[in-house]
């Protein structure tokens, strides 16, 4: 009997092992999926973000930085003059890059700066606070006041008597008294009492009645 089986059994096998083969092939595919299966439930796929986006942090909304919102611009007050005398006439006016003619010279020559013509000895104030940065005496202008402002502006006082009332390093304020006019020097000596005045913005004179509040005028 036992024979027998063995024999019955190597003919079954001879007869069906094609279909044997396949199955057992089947079987090992069915076996792979449903293990990939359990192990892909234990450890999701995570994806990553792409290189360089940030995600902002949780809350109401985004976050702003130092740079963001509305620029709130900075207004500086402009600086306006007072009058550096009390009464005056216009004398010679200035001129920028053109020629003006001087009833001293009896020429036409570049005026930089503005002539306030006055009485003899009249009273000149500082047009602005700063400090006094020079005093000088010259034979043709008279004596000549500068007073610095700030980094950029500087005014001059031209035509004054020797006498003065400040000093180099002096701090003042707009109105101090800083000297009186006069008519006794050369280059301009024609126009009578008067004060030169002129503004130098970066080392460039100015027109001066560009700081000056028409008001006053």
């Amino acid at each position: 009997m036992k024979e027998s089986f063995f024999k019955r059994l190597g003919r079954f096998f001879a007869k069906n092992v094609y279909y044997i083969i396949l199955f057992v092939c089947v079987a090992a595919i069915a076996t792979m999926i449903t293990f990939a299966a359990l192990r892909s439930g234990d450890n999701p796929v995570v994806e990553l973000p792409p290189d360089n986006i940030i995600t902002p942090p949780p809350g109401d909304g985004e976050v702003d930085g130092p740079g963001d919102g509305p620029e709130i611009p900075v207004v500086v007050d402009p600086i306006t003059f007072r009058l550096p005398v009390d009464v005056y006439t216009v004398g010679m006016t200035f001129s920028g890059d053109e020629f003006i003619y001087s009833v001293t010279l009896l020429d036409s020559r570049i005026h930089r700066g503005f002539d306030f013509l006055t009485d003899d000895g009249a009273n000149v104030y500082a047009v602005y606070e700063g400090t006094v940065l020079s005093v000088e005496h010259s034979i043709l202008f008279g004596t000549i006041v500068k007073i610095k402002h700030n980094d950029d502006l500087t005014t001059v006082y031209q035509s004054l008597n020797p006498q003065v009332n400040v000093t180099t390093g002096q701090k003042v304020q707009k109105g101090t008294k800083i000297g009186t006019t006069s008519d006794s020097f050369m280059q301009e000596c024609m126009e009578g009492p008067h004060l030169h005045f002129e503004v130098l913005l970066n080392g460039v004179q100015v027109d001066p009645m560009e700081y000056f509040d028409l008001g006053d005028k």
